[in-house]
């Protein structure tokens, strides 16, 4: 997607939950320990995120992250227990609609889906009808070898933002193809002026642990020079939209709107 005279663009997701085998170790404490670090390096480079976690209004690091000072968005994070064909649409409706009012409820303006290991079905008034305006896509892929970001507006108002690359790889010379694909896709989207969205997936960060925390340091050292350099902008996927087609009209709403069920 061309972003023109405005340069590249960046979106950074953070995946912020532990897969159900970690949960079932108890390994809390080392999500807590790698959601600090993680803010830490956002806030050194002067970076906004967006975060995604199952509920919201419930999540400890809710109120840290946002806290942290830079232009950080909260999202929900769905996986395939609630979306896609085999959850159908009613439980679609019900876990989203609870989740979004729950933190708009708690005062958390959430107007992104962040998908993880699962696929949208179709569904899309369910979305427009809760106020989500992004969906990114499931960010199952690894990191060896960047895609191009397709990023695109679906219709009705939402926008669906594919991950280009996630980081880190289920491999352990994950630290040398992650820096290397990363820094490669980066150049790319410079030269051509256009988008990527890079996830970083803290489930596998916890497995990594610190050789995957440094190449992540050393990466966004790398974008904020370029955009320190005015070549690269960086927006949360909130903002995704606004800077792809600015002059978008949103579709009447009450036209595709229908029962969950």
């Amino acid at each position: 997607m061309t972003i023109g005279a405005k340069g590249a663009l960046l979106t950074v997701s953070i995946d912020l939950e532990l897969d159900i085998e970690q949960q079932a170790q108890g390994r809390d404490g080392e999500l807590e320990i790698v959601t600090e670090q993680l803010r830490a390096m956002l806030r050194q480079v002067g970076i906004g995120a967006t975060w995604a976690v199952a509920d919201p209004a419930l999540s400890a690091a809710t109120q840290q992250i946002l806290a942290a000072g830079a232009d950080h968005e909260i999202a929900v994070l769905g996986d395939r227990t609630w979306v896609g064909h085999g959850a159908g649409r009613t439980r679609f409706s019900r876990e989203l609609t609870r989740r979004v009012l729950c933190a708009r409820a708690a005062g958390l303006p959430v107007t992104t889906l962040a998908l993880r290991h699962a696929e949208l079905d179709e569904h899309l008034d369910l979305l427009v009808k809760t106020g989500i305006s992004v969906v990114r896509g499931g960010s199952g892929h690894a990191a060896g070898a960047a895609r191009p970001a397709r990023s695109s507006w679906l219709r009705h108002g939402v926008w669906e933002a594919a991950a280009t690359i996630t980081i880190p790889t289920p491999r352990r010379w994950f630290r040398f193809v992650d820096s290397w694909t990363a820094s490669r896709a980066i150049r790319h989207a410079v030269r051509q002026h256009g988008s990527m969205h890079l996830v970083l997936d803290a489930a596998r960060i916890v497995e990594a642990d610190g050789p995957s925390l440094r190449t992540i340091d050393r990466w966004l050292h790398t974008v904020a020079r370029f955009r320190d350099r005015g070549e690269l902008q960086i927006a949360p996927l909130r903002d995704l939209p606004a800077f792809l087609h600015p002059e978008t009209t949103p579709t009447r709403l009450h036209s595709i709107l229908r029962p969950a069920a």
